[in-house]
């Protein structure tokens, strides 16, 4: 349960146990933020019990356009994207960020957008581009892995 159990105006996480009278408060776990806005989502269910709630699994934080996850978004990821695509290169851990464009698939497309974007005043890509956060739009794409120092 979350609530401001300590009256100072932030969300504090509690946790009982149904069949004991065990009831921890914790008040150092920061309030689940699941669409990275800085508003606590307190308000969605968490129906397994591991303490995320349930409309946060599977939302992996990632930057888009930083294919090669080094942190930066430069001309390394749209080469990155290329030997993926022709020449049997690795496959991206986070697919998402790759989706330079978000359309939803991965293609030629992608790195030529990114391309524009770092070389020809094109747009930036879509969100999440300067910031981490999780992929606002659904698609079949995933990010399965981003490094937590570059999204903590």
């Amino acid at each position: 349960m979350i609530g401001d159990i300590d009256a100072d105006g932030q969300p504090d996480l509690v946790r009982g146990a149904y069949h004991g009278f065990e009831v921890t408060f914790n008040e150092t776990l920061d309030p689940p933020d699941c669409d990275y806005d800085g508003v606590a989502d307190v308000d969605e269910p968490d129906l397994d019990g591991d303490g995320i709630p349930d409309d946060c699994q599977g939302l992996s934080p990632f930057r888009r356009g930083d294919c090669n996850r080094d942190g930066s978004t430069d001309i390394a990821d749209p080469i990155y994207v290329e030997l993926y695509l022709f020449l049997s290169g690795a496959t991206p851990a986070c697919l998402d960020a790759c989706d330079t464009n978000d359309d939803g698939t991965l293609n030629i497309a992608d790195s030529i957008y990114l391309l524009t974007t770092l070389f020809s005043g094109g747009a930036l890509p879509p969100s999440p581009f300067d910031v981490c956060g999780p992929d606002p739009t659904a698609d079949p794409l995933t990010c399965e892995s981003y490094p937590d120092p570059l999204c903590p």
